[in-house]
């Protein structure tokens, strides 16, 4: 009984560039002065996105397609600028600032 799958070397690449961004987008975060709002959304956006990217390679762990490819390496950003987006709507919303 084997109880590992095999992963594609094709996720390898993408995540190394994944983590790269996340890292320096932490760092970022962390020595922004705004009283660690900017720590807060990335750290819920690398929440979201590991998440993600769990279930897109273990769906698709030996052959994913370009789309998967392309959500693991660029998926951050625009979970990133979801968060940001969906924050400052719903402050608005509620009229807090």
């Amino acid at each position: 009984m084997q109880l590992t799958t095999p992963v594609a070397k094709g996720y390898g690449r993408n995540l190394i560039v994944a983590v790269a961004v996340q890292v320096f987008l932490l760092l970022l975060g962390s020595l922004a002065l705004d009283g660690g709002q900017l720590a807060q959304w990335v750290n819920y956006s690398i929440v979201i996105y590991w998440g993600m990217t769990l279930f897109v390679i273990a769906r698709r762990s030996s052959s994913p397609t370009k789309g998967d490819l392309i959500a693991i390496r660029y998926g951050f950003i625009f979970i990133l600028v979801g968060v940001v987006c969906s924050t400052l709507l719903w402050w608005a919303i509620t009229g807090q600032t």
